[in-house]
Order: C-alpha cells, then sequence, then structure tokens
C-alpha cells in the first residue's frame, strides 16, 4: 500500500465524495495492515473450521431473527449482553482476577497461560473451564433455535476442535 502521507482521504461514489479524516495512529494501522487479537475469547484470529457455530448456522439464526418485532430484537440484544456478562463473571471467578487485572496482564505482554499460570491453574483446568462454558453455549443455542439433531450433533463435534484451538491461543501453541 502508498505510504500514507496525509491524515484525511477522499473517495469519490455515484451519489458525492466521501471524506475519511485519520489520526497519525489509524494511517500507521493502515499501512501495516490489520491487527489481530490474540487470547481471550473473541473470534478474531481463531480458524473459522474451530469456531463454535458454522457459517451456515450463524446466518440461519440471521434469517429467523429478521422477521422479529423491533421490542423482540431490544430483548434478545438484552439476554445475549446479559449473557455476555455472565460469562466475563465466570471467567474472572475461574482465573481469580477481574477483568481489567485480566487486560493489563495481556497488555504487558503475558499471554492467558501465563496469567493462569500464575493463578495456580492448569491447561487441563483450562480444558475443563472452556468445555463446559461451549457446552452451555450449545444447550442455550438448542433452546433459542430449532436445531435439527443433525444441527445439535455438529455443535457437539466442534467443542472439542473450538477447546483445542483456544488453548492453543492461549499456551502459544
Amino acid at each position: 500500500m502508498k505510504r500514507l502521507k496525509q491524515t484525511s482521504l477522499a473517495f469519490a461514489t455515484a451519489t458525492g465524495v466521501l471524506i475519511i479524516s485519520l489520526s497519525p495512529a489509524s494511517a500507521s494501522a493502515l499501512e501495516e495492515g490489520p491487527r489481530v487479537r490474540h487470547g481471550g475469547q473473541g473470534r478474531a484470529g481463531m480458524n473459522p473450521e474451530h469456531r463454535l457455530i458454522t457459517p451456515e448456522m450463524r446466518e440461519q439464526f440471521r434469517e429467523q431473527n429478521q422477521d422479529i418485532s423491533e421490542e423482540e430484537q431490544v430483548r434478545l440484544r438484552e439476554a445475549r449482553q446479559a449473557r455476555r456478562d455472565e460469562v466475563h463473571h465466570e471467567m474472572e471467578a475461574f482465573v481469580g482476577l477481574s477483568s481489567d487485572e485480566m487486560q493489563n496482564a495481556r497488555k504487558s505482554g503475558q499471554s492467558m497461560g501465563d496469567i493462569l499460570a500464575a493463578q495456580g491453574k492448569t491447561e487441563a483446568d483450562a480444558e475443563t473451564f472452556l468445555t463446559a462454558q461451549a457446552q452451555e453455549r450449545v444447550d442455550m443455542i438448542s433452546e433459542q433455535h430449532e436445531l435439527t439433531a443433525e444441527q445439535q450433533g455438529t455443535l457437539q463435534e466442534r467443542i472439542a476442535n473450538f477447546v483445542q484451538d483456544m488453548l492453543a491461543r492461549w499456551f502459544n501453541k
């Protein structure tokens, strides 16, 4: 990519011109390419084959939710946020540190494996925790969506790959 020397870009579109202002840090990030987040429970950097939900299932869920009311969409968003909060609390309880403490440790260069080891947790403990978390998610998805027996089986089969991928990321394998 050509070096960015200006802090704004202009794109001509069919309906006008779009101007995007970039801070020097943003321009530098564009030059370096996309950032991939490692660690945590995010999906960035995870092998798509090892994600718990298949792309086909994700698309099916989107289609199922297209025709629901605005109130139902709000209720679903709130339920997802409540579940995310619950997962964060479970993670904090497992590790023995707050999210902020874990984030600060990660920023200082520690891997999740390092953090867990410092808290007396083993890779086997992490595997048990992640498997239980994934199983809870599969159970929740099975309840919320009309999954076929085949889809439920697919999710069950994907748990092991999902957990192994997370362990590899956490323990830098």
